[in-house]
């Protein structure tokens, strides 16, 4: 678990300059990165103080999270949505970061996996995950 974590901290540190947030999580045994860079940021509409709502509904970056959770895995329709996150990234440029849960296998009364997290950017494009290889 130490070595993935130091991975993990050194492709943050040497990708800092390009990327404003990037998360990490895993399913099946493979890796995956989602990364927002600074140009998509910047090409997202700013949710402004004074604004009562965001450009994007919660609601609907739900559906286009789901619809890419489903792209990305068979069995995604099982999975269910355990939070939408309004997340501030840099100044006045949100995101929503939607986590999903996989179903417990009937065997287990509790599981211990990590939410697969989605993000989908104010103008209702999603950051699509994609297969990592952390440096062991």
């Amino acid at each position: 678990m130490k070595a993935i974590t130091l991975a993990l901290l050194v492709c943050l540190t040497a990708r800092g300059e390009d990327f404003v947030y990037c998360s990490y999580g895993s399913y099946l045994g493979r890796s995956y990165e989602t990364c927002i860079s600074k140009d998509q940021l910047e090409n997202t509409p700013k949710w402004v103080d004074g604004a009562p709502d965001p450009p994007l509904s919660a609601r609907s970056a739900k559906e286009i999270a789901t619809v890419q959770l489903n792209k990305q895995f068979k069995e995604a329709n099982a999975w269910r949505v355990d939070e939408i996150a309004l997340t501030l990234i840099n100044d006045d440029r949100w995101v929503y970061i939607i986590s999903f849960s996989q179903p417990r296998p009937e065997s287990v009364n509790e599981s211990l996996a990590s939410p697969f997290k989605i993000v989908v950017l104010m103008n209702g494009t999603v950051v699509k995950p994609t297969l990592f290889k952390p440096n062991h």
